[in-house]
């Protein structure tokens, strides 16, 4: 669990592992999200939060460092404080380590993995994009042209990919992230991307209120309507092509294709129990008072 001072700390400007989604990178965080991040109060259940994949993570960090120190035969050292750029000093950096090996220093970040997805072959630079942001973005804070991502993926023996500082997608890094500092510095939150992005930062209406669409929203519109329409024929034809299948299977569990290769299930399952809301209310009016909450108001998008 991270204390009180390390979100303090991330508040103070890009990490490295805030530089896909300050980028719009990310497939975790939004840029809206990681600005919410570092402009609202730190509480208690934040400072308290953690997912499994990261608690594990924290676990795995000081075995997968022993491990790389002992097959490279190198000492790793760990930076106490945050390493902040010289020129750009919202970039800030936390390295897993630091490593020096026949003269050259390397920038060492550790990491698990799930899935071998996005990791190609072992010893290059072909890795999951968030991370290859975050270590283009390291080595730029640090100054150092070289760095090693150690990863066990699927709890397997750690492998290690090298990646050579790149100036060109260094300065592209510098630059997006100065925009989006830009943005918590002036309070000015970035563009929604996602439904639930707009949801959060447009949360009430003005009641009676209109806006005149402009061209562009106009356009977006016969876009949003054509790919509506098209995703409601699709639905159509998929229902018609699973009627099809299931007409074809009838009373059995599976279908197969000549090598016993399952294609499709269709099996039963048990009915989902449910309150009665309605009987809940009509039976035992109080209890039902005590367990009912109200939730949060929405807009409803429609288009006409």
């Amino acid at each position: 669990m991270k204390n009180l001072q390390w979100h303090l700390d991330r508040q103070k400007g890009v990490g490295g592992s805030d530089a896909a989604a300050a980028l719009g990178l990310s497939h975790w965080t939004t840029p809206l999200e990681l600005y919410n991040q570092k402009v609202q109060p730190i509480t208690e259940d934040m400072v308290k939060a953690a997912t499994w994949e990261q608690m594990q993570g924290n676990a795995m960090e000081p075995v997968l460092r022993q491990q790389y120190a002992t097959e490279m035969q190198v000492e790793v050292l760990q930076p106490k404080d945050a390493m902040v750029h010289p020129k750009h000093k919202f970039m800030r950096y936390n390295p897993d380590g630091i490593v020096e090996k026949d003269g050259v220093r390397i920038l060492l970040e550790l990491k698990t993995a799930r899935w071998s997805r996005d990791w190609d072959t072992v010893g290059t630079d072909k890795i999951p994009m968030a991370y290859l942001a975050q270590v283009q973005h390291g080595m730029a804070v640090a100054g150092i042209d070289l760095a090693h991502v150690y990863v066990s993926i699927g709890g397997a023996r750690p492998i290690p990919y090298a990646v050579e500082a790149d100036k060109e997608v260094q300065q592209q890094i510098i630059d997006g992230e100065a925009v989006f500092w830009s943005h918590v510095e002036n309070r000015i939150p970035p563009a929604p991307v996602t439904y639930d992005d707009a949801a959060k930062l447009y949360k009430f209406s003005q009641m009676g209120t209109t806006i005149i669409a402009d061209d562009a929203t106009l356009a977006a519109m016969q876009q949003l309507k054509a790919i509506r329409a098209q995703q409601k024929e699709l639905e159509g034809q998929e229902e018609v092509l699973a009627v099809q299948i299931q007409g074809f299977i009838k009373d059995n569990e599976a279908l197969v294709d000549t090598e016993g290769k399952v294609l499709a299930t269709w099996k039963g399952q048990a009915g989902a129990k449910r309150v009665n809301s309605a009987l809940l209310r009509e039976k035992f009016p109080d209890i039902a008072e005590q367990v009912t909450t109200q939730g949060e108001s929405t807009r409803r998008f429609l288009i006409k």
